[in-house]
């Protein structure tokens, strides 16, 4: 797995969820969202790889298509520069493999990788993201979350920033809540995210769009990450 140096310009934002959790689908959408309503220049100090992959990500998205999964043992660094309201920022996006991320869980050895815990732990802030449509995978990720947590809680002082994200959004019933999801099937992760341990702890749903049968079929994003990146802007 590959180790670098932290860039210590930029703000990290470390997205965490198993595979499957559309935490590529949801970064790429984050990206064009943000690259189209801003004058953003996208990995200013980022290598290659990382740009190769963002650009092939915004195609992607444009052609209504879904990204590729993110390989395991890769970590990709997708860096955003922008001005907004007078101010400069610059943040990082660390994406990396569910099957990566899952060691955190007892049964997988119960520690992640030593490098992708030193990005979790010069992180500026988290966002976990699940599957909203699975709630068969609700329990396991509740565990995983609060397994990611306390090693978090342990190893740092200072309070969290961190918020869950419910992906495919779209295929929640109308009426549904985020709330009511969290409160059913993500108890401990509510509780946790609502703790004196975490600065505005959020619940956000998202969907890419409409999708039938793993096409997307209409782009539909905007609303849903607009009130995502004003809570990132403030990290």
């Amino acid at each position: 797995m590959d180790t670098r140096e932290l860039n210590p310009h930029s703000k990290h934002i470390f997205l965490f969820g198993r595979s499957r959790a559309g935490k590529s689908t949801f970064l790429s959408a984050l990206i064009k969202h943000i690259t189209d309503s801003i004058d953003v220049c996208t990995n200013p100090e980022g290598n290659l790889d990382d740009k190769i992959l963002i650009n092939q990500w915004l195609k992607d998205l444009t052609e209504n298509k879904f990204p590729n999964m993110t390989p395991s043992g890769q970590i990709f660094e997708i860096e955003v520069a922008f001005a907004h309201r007078e101010k400069q920022f610059q943040y990082t996006f660390i994406e990396l493999a569910g099957e990566d991320l899952q060691q955190i869980q007892p049964e997988f050895g119960g520690r992640l990788p030593e490098n992708i815990e030193n990005y979790a732990l010069n992180s500026s802030a988290f966002l976990l993201l699940t599957d909203s449509s699975d709630p068969s995978g609700a329990l396991s990720d509740n565990l995983m979350f609060w397994n990611f947590f306390n090693f978090i809680q342990s190893q740092r002082t200072l309070p969290l920033r961190a918020a869950v994200v419910l992906t495919k959004w779209d295929n929640k019933q109308n009426g549904e809540t985020a709330e009511n999801v969290m409160n059913s099937h993500y108890l401990q992760t509510l509780q946790w995210v609502k703790s004196v341990r975490v600065i505005e702890g959020k619940v956000f749903p998202f969907s890419i769009g409409k999708v039938t049968n793993g096409t997307i079929n209409t782009l539909d994003y905007d609303n849903k990450i607009a009130p995502i990146i004003q809570w990132i802007l403030k990290s």
